[in-house]
């Protein structure tokens, strides 16, 4: 499915998805010295990502280890939570799978909005809060 809308190139933003992809738009920043007096626009290159990741406003992991819902533990939340975000959304593939209790309550009592829901959901909900530059993460298992 293709998202369609005005992308901030400053920030990483999801341009579409797939249930066996994703592609992502990142910031890049030409290696060129600008001598002119105007701010050199930034540029963007489009990751293809077949497996799991995090993404949020200033930075991609596309290291993200999770591929279902019950492999969830501390050290994924933790993780998220060191991205300092005012809201996480997870998505947990094709169909919407809910965490434990615990791990929903762990985001609440850190003072964190937490939504679960399918993969390309997610990705949508992400790219418009993105776009409003709210300090959102979205961890996408794929």
């Amino acid at each position: 499915m293709q998202l369609n809308q005005d992308y901030n190139t400053n920030t990483y933003s999801i341009r579409a998805y797939a249930d066996d992809h994703v592609l992502v738009a990142c910031p890049v920043r030409p290696n060129v010295i600008d001598t002119s007096h105007e701010r050199p626009q930034p540029l963007q290159e489009v990751k293809r990502l077949e497996q799991s990741f995090v993404i949020g406003l200033e930075r991609l992991d596309v290291t993200w280890p999770l591929k279902q819902i019950e492999d969830l533990d501390e050290k994924h939340l933790q993780e998220l939570v060191n991205w300092h975000p005012e809201i996480v959304i997870l998505g947990t593939g094709t169909k919407i799978r809910f965490p434990a209790q615990k791990h929903i309550a762990y985001f609440w009592q850190k003072g964190i909005g937490f939504e679960v829901m399918d993969s390309q959901s997610a990705c949508r909900t992400y790219n418009f809060l993105q776009a409003d530059q709210r300090k959102v993460v979205a961890a996408i298992m794929l």
